[in-house]
């Protein structure tokens, strides 16, 4: 019982005490005799006692049925939202390794394409050379490099974010230099001038080349749920 149901209980016997007093002040009864009345109204006021005592014990336990209840419910709540943090979770890894394998598939595919590019130029570039008056048959560089497809990049490019800013930097970057296209045409150019314009796209791929070994294991990596710096 708590200090507060003890004050509670103290109070309404002196309550029942006081009215009893004042009951037989105004209306005296011999001591030895126990009039109807009286005895029905002691009963009544002992009855009223017991049910307050037993609603207050009632409501307190309700009250601790509510706040156990209401816990019990918090820890609920807590632990469903932890279990679908933990699934989210396991979805964004589980895309980024399917979109780290998938690009990493086609940027492979397109360093055949930018090895075949190089070829095309060097084989194209030794009659100019040997030539100072020769010129061009194209009208455009973008004439002899057949642009690369790059379907996924283009599907996910709203998932790019997974795989980290320094990652989707790099392979942004890769993917744009890979369809860089010239803008202009080579119909003023002659001999010496078209040969070094093919050159200098060869040193473009060249680098090109670099940085695709540089990202390519990073790629793999993040397939693998692993992180290569």
């Amino acid at each position: 019982m708590t200090r507060n149901d003890k004050i509670a209980l103290s109070c309404l016997a002196l309550g029942t005490g006081a009215i009893v007093l004042t009951c037989w002040i105004t209306n005296p009864v011999p001591l030895g005799v126990i009039d109807p009345g009286w005895a029905t109204l002691v009963a009544g006021l002992l009855g009223f006692s017991a049910i307050a005592y037993q609603t207050r014990v009632g409501f307190k336990s309700l009250r601790a049925t509510a706040a156990e209840q209401s816990r019990a419910d918090r820890e609920a709540r807590e632990h469903h939202a932890e279990l679908a943090r933990k699934a989210e979770l396991d979805r964004e890894l589980r895309t980024k390794a399917a979109l780290a394998a998938a690009l990493a598939a086609e940027l492979s595919s397109a360093k055949n394409q930018v090895e075949l590019r190089i070829k095309i130029l060097q084989g194209n570039r030794k009659p100019f050379e040997e030539r100072s008056s020769l010129k061009p048959s194209f009208k455009s560089m973008n004439e002899l490099i057949p642009e690369a497809e790059t379907v996924v990049f283009k599907q996910s490019a709203g998932n790019l974010g997974l795989l980290g800013p320094h990652l989707a930097y790099q392979v942004v970057d890769l993917y744009s230099k890979l369809n860089f296209r010239v803008v202009g045409s080579v119909d003023s150019l002659v001999g010496l001038q078209v040969a070094e314009s093919m050159k200098q796209f060869e040193e473009f791929y060249e680098k090109w080349l670099e940085h695709h070994r540089q990202v390519l294991p990073l790629l793999i990596s993040a397939s693998k749920g692993t992180t290569e710096e």
